[in-house]
């Protein structure tokens, strides 16, 4: 099913139009009489590039070009220490601190639970500061590099190398992609989830080497259908990885550094990777964390150089066709989408894998802002809660965001532990018969309606559960006053909810029956009623709204 039929199912009758063909291309775009900038471009902008805007937000965002919003998004300001925020709550507790190697149950155990509750509080801080305005695509664009480069918390013992993780993708969320893939190839989580560390030249280990080809460049075939690799290529790039561990007893300047074990490392057999010349492939950076000077000028080529030089267009094709996927839509295989991905391809590959040229080229695009991609790709679990909070104004804190961190797990997205190595598919399969009644309920009618989401789970650090989250009357009297309409004309309060709140504009006979359906007997009446009954009114309609299907669009 395509895009246009699935939106012609889902959308009210009032808006069962069919959708043109996208025809647009990467020119810049120039808002239009038909396609201005405004709220609506806006909200889709934030919802892409970030987790929503609140009323604020848009209305300063309408005020300035999109062209500048995108550019402070990415700015590369963003990515620099001074930007960077610092490690969660009690992280004094654990990366700081040496780990205990001795043979005391009591100790062991003790840090044990110390390293499980650091898990808990990376997974909160992280969805505490996806809430906050001013990194938006920066976390944005490391959670999307974190269901590529994946790896699951479960499987590490030491947080201290998740930090490491989270940290090294948002300092490098638009940066160059061929040094971020020869950074993560030595990354010690990468190296634990995908056992790069039991890949010795006795005992080869391919997991990496297949998936670093298979799903962090290049995809198992090209574009027209042929193999981009074979079993020998893995074995030989797997070779090539040979001897590769990390520090556990070295925590600064840099925390738990990987180093090259050269005894683990088969400095005789030459390869053939991809048909190239017959040659002891390895890493460049060998020579900087080799635990011996001995032997390093027998690696004569460096194994991810060779992966770009020699399968430039199948990587450029494959990462760009996955950016696409993400931040404009799921199916990549229409005309105008491929040729988008095409002339992308070529820029990253132009300007020397620079993720930044690429990310500019897209989001500026008329293509990327065409009226056909709005409302066009299904909220994950994450988006759609963090989204909720934004709009209705709630802050939040790590321990609230625990709590929020379990109910997307029931959800289906646990953060920090997709699935399996390909990640979370994502589009579709968001949404089904035991997903939306959870993210109608356990977020949407508890917060609304009921003005409380109770905390979850243990709160590791006192025993408790994990915060709860409100929205009390006096919160939503005070986001209702946001709305110019809010004390004057109650039908036209309605719609400036509506326009807030979703996507897609919808039919004004739509408007009527919700309005109607949850409002004073006499419209007249609004402007006279006490404040417990305005608060109980504004919950209802904000509930109706957001059981809309087009809530669940972004």
């Amino acid at each position: 099913m395509n895009r246009r039929t699935f939106l012609r199912q889902i959308l009210p009758a009032a808006n069962n139009k069919p959708i043109p063909e996208t025809t647009t291309s990467l020119a810049i775009w120039q808002p239009s009489k038909d396609n201005p900038w405004d709220s609506s471009a806006a909200n889709y902008l934030y919802n892409r590039m970030g987790f929503g805007a609140n009323y604020t937000e848009l209305g300063a965002a309408v005020a300035m070009s999109p062209h500048d919003i995108i550019k402070n998004l990415l700015d590369d300001s963003l990515l620099g220490s001074a930007k960077i925020p610092p490690p969660p709550d009690y992280s004094d507790q654990w990366l700081t601190v040496q780990p205990y190697t001795g043979t005391d149950d009591n100790q062991y155990h003790a840090q044990y639970d110390r390293y499980q509750n650091a898990k808990l509080d990376l997974q909160g801080s992280w969805m505490q500061l996806m809430t906050s305005p001013d990194a938006q695509f920066r976390e944005k664009l490391a959670f999307f590099w974190s269901n590529h480069f994946v790896i699951g918390s479960e499987k590490m013992y030491y947080p201290h190398i998740i930090y490491k993780y989270i940290d090294y993708l948002r300092r490098n969320a638009w940066g160059n992609f061929k040094q971020i893939v020869k950074d993560i190839t030595i990354d010690p989580a990468m190296l634990v989830y995908l056992d790069g560390i039991w890949n010795i030249s006795s005992n080869i280990n391919e997991n990496y080497a297949r998936e670093v080809m298979e799903l962090f460049t290049m995809g198992r075939v090209d574009v027209n259908g042929n193999a981009n690799y074979t079993q020998d290529d893995i074995r030989a790039v797997a070779r090539a990885l040979n001897g590769w561990r990390y520090h556990t007893d070295v925590l600064t300047p840099e925390i738990m550094p990987p180093y090259f074990a050269n005894y683990y490392f088969d400095f005789t057999t030459k390869t053939t990777p991809f048909g190239a010349a017959a040659k002891v492939y390895g890493l460049d950076t060998a020579s900087k964390y080799a635990l011996f000077g001995v032997d390093l000028e027998k690696i004569e080529a460096d194994i991810i150089e060779l992966m770009f030089q020699m399968r430039s267009s199948q990587i450029a094709h494959h990462i760009v066709e996955k950016i696409y996927a993400y931040f404009v839509y799921a199916d990549t295989m229409g005309t105008a989408a491929q040729t988008v991905i095409s002339e992308l391809a070529d820029t990253f590959i132009q300007s020397n894998w620079d993720m930044k040229t690429v990310l500019l080229q897209l989001f500026q695009s008329e293509h990327f802002f065409d009226l056909t991609h709005r409302a066009s790709s299904i909220k994950s679990p994450v988006e759609f809660t963090l989204a909720a909070l934004r709009k209705l104004n709630i802050a939040v804190n790590t321990f609230q965001c625990c709590t929020l961190r379990l109910i997307c797990s029931d959800m289906d997205q646990n953060i920090l532990q997709p699935p399996n190595v390909k990640g979370w598919a994502g589009y579709r399969t968001w949404v089904n018969s035991t997903t939306l009644p959870k993210r109608n309920y356990d977020i949407i009618r508890n917060l609304v309606i009921n003005g409380w989401i109770d905390g979850r789970g243990i709160n590791p650090h006192n025993g408790q559960v994990f915060d709860g989250i409100a929205w009390q009357d006096s919160d939503v009297l005070k986001w209702a006053s946001q709305f110019p309409d809010y004390q004057a004309d109650y039908l036209s309060f309605v719609t400036e909810l509506a326009v807030f709140l979703l996507p897609l504009e919808i039919g004004t006979d739509v408007i009527t029956q919700i309005a109607t359906d949850n409002g004073p007997a006499h419209f007249y009446e609004w402007g006279s009623l006490p404040s417990d009954q305005t608060a109980g009114i504004v919950r209802k309609l904000v509930f109706a709204i957001t059981q809309l299907a087009e809530f669940e669009l972004q």
